[in-house]
């Protein structure tokens, strides 16, 4: 599978706590398919309701990346409220990518969750602070 911005750089498979994450070296974004995500807040519910919770910055809508599995181009979403994070989504429920920076202002907002420290504290063990 190759990252969705650099499209030539083959994204490395990295694994904690049986959750696994596709991660780019160059550019730093991250790729979390669904079924790993919903491992990693819980459920299916829990993540969509947290992972769909504010609205995509209309700035952020205007660059069209393709899902690294299907090729689809994927839509904006946002999580969190106040200040939510803007990233890609595959419209075929694939996945989500995460671009540099943006994993990391999710970790901020998992208090909002009901399991958020549980979603801190695996990302946290991932990556520490280089999300």
């Amino acid at each position: 599978m190759y990252c969705p911005v650099c499209r030539e750089e083959p994204l490395i498979v990295l694994e904690h706590d049986e959750v696994e994450v596709d991660y780019c070296p160059q550019c730093h974004g991250v790729w979390l398919d669904s079924e790993e995500a919903d491992l990693l807040f819980g459920s299916h519910a829990v993540c969509e309701r947290f992972m769909s919770s504010g609205r995509p910055d209309p700035v952020a809508a205007k660059r069209n990346l393709r899902c690294p599995e299907c090729g689809k181009v994927m839509e904006k979403d946002a999580a969190g409220s106040g200040e939510p994070v803007t990233y890609d989504r595959c419209v075929q429920g694939h996945g989500m990518w995460f671009d540099e920076g943006e994993l990391a202002a999710i970790m901020r907002r998992g208090h909002e969750l009901a399991d958020g420290d549980k979603v801190e504290a695996f990302l946290q063990g991932l990556f520490g602070d280089n999300v």
